[in-house]
């Protein structure tokens, strides 16, 4: 019986030894567990943390996709205003031509009308008092803005 006695202290001993090495893997076990709740809870913070920050920057993104559509608006209608006022200044400036060349042309009208009637005037007027008194030529036609000449000088005018 003593063997027997013997027999069931060592697997009473080894039974002992096999609880503590389960106890110790118990313990060891809920440690991980506890630290991968604890690593569980912080990356569930982290995760709302970034949602958080995505919804703000989707937030910021529509905004900025709604400016973007704005400031198109603005510049395409920037653009057409300024297409209307290039046409406006390029039909000005072929009305400026047309009226630059139209004084050219009367000039040339008045210096060719002018000209034979200048070679006369110091013959038909003998004196330049007499024609600035009387605003007339011997033709009976007025001065209109033109200065009678001067003795023996050429012709002068205003405009």
């Amino acid at each position: 019986m003593e063997n027997s006695n013997e027999g069931m202290t060592e697997k009473l001993h080894k039974k002992d030894e096999q609880i503590d090495g389960l106890k110790k893997n118990v313990e060891n076990l809920e440690s991980t567990v506890q630290k991968a709740e604890q690593d569980k809870q912080a990356k569930d913070n982290q995760i709302k943390t970034l949602q958080t920050d995505m919804a703000r920057q989707e937030e910021t993104i529509g905004k900025l996709g709604k400016d973007k559509k704005a400031l198109e608006e603005t510049i395409k209608k920037t653009q057409s205003d300024l297409a209307a006022e290039e046409d406006k200044v390029n039909q000005l400036n072929k009305l400026k031509q047309k009226l630059e060349s139209n004084i050219d042309e009367v000039g040339r009208q008045f210096s060719s009308t002018t000209k034979p009637c200048l070679n006369c005037l110091p013959v038909q007027f003998q004196g330049r008092r007499q024609v600035k008194q009387s605003g007339v030529d011997s033709m009976g036609k007025v001065w209109g803005g033109v200065s009678p000449p001067k003795s023996g000088v050429g012709f002068e005018y205003t405009i």
